[in-house]
């Protein structure tokens, strides 16, 4: 599979991860349960939004290994307007894997319904217009 193959699997994967996502959050009451799942669907999205931000670099010729790598090529290619709001996405994304606290689930859950998940659908649309420009 092509370097652009895999790119537009990629796109693929990370459109269905967030419409998961997304009805995952229009469905919710904000019940535990319902927040723990809106929390997994996000791990889940964002898990693939910076492998595809890597894919991406690759494809640029830039080595985006990690996540904070991989956010910074996306910053540099303007996939990306702010990358402090990815930043500290990545930081609760890892914050929901090592720990679990009511205050603390919430707060994420609260950041989730209000940007990281409008973001990640940003994203997507901008990552589409992005190879449009391409070769």
């Amino acid at each position: 599979m092509s370097s652009r193959e895999k790119i537009k699997q990629g796109q693929v994967n990370l459109s269905r991860a967030c419409g998961e996502l997304t009805q995952f959050i229009s469905e919710s009451t904000g019940r535990r349960i319902e927040i723990a799942g809106v929390i997994q669907a996000f791990e889940f999205t964002f898990e693939t939004c910076w492998h595809l931000f890597q894919k991406i670099a690759a494809y640029q010729g830039t080595d985006a290994a990690m996540p904070r790598l991989a956010i910074a090529a996306a910053f540099q290619m303007n996939l990306i307007q702010d990358e402090g709001v990815w930043l500290q996405m990545m930081k609760d994304r890892n914050r929901t894997s090592h720990t679990y606290n009511q205050e603390t689930a919430k707060a994420i859950y609260d950041a989730i319904v209000a940007s990281y998940a409008p973001e990640i659908a940003r994203v997507i649309d901008a990552i589409q217009d992005y190879f449009l420009q391409q070769p």
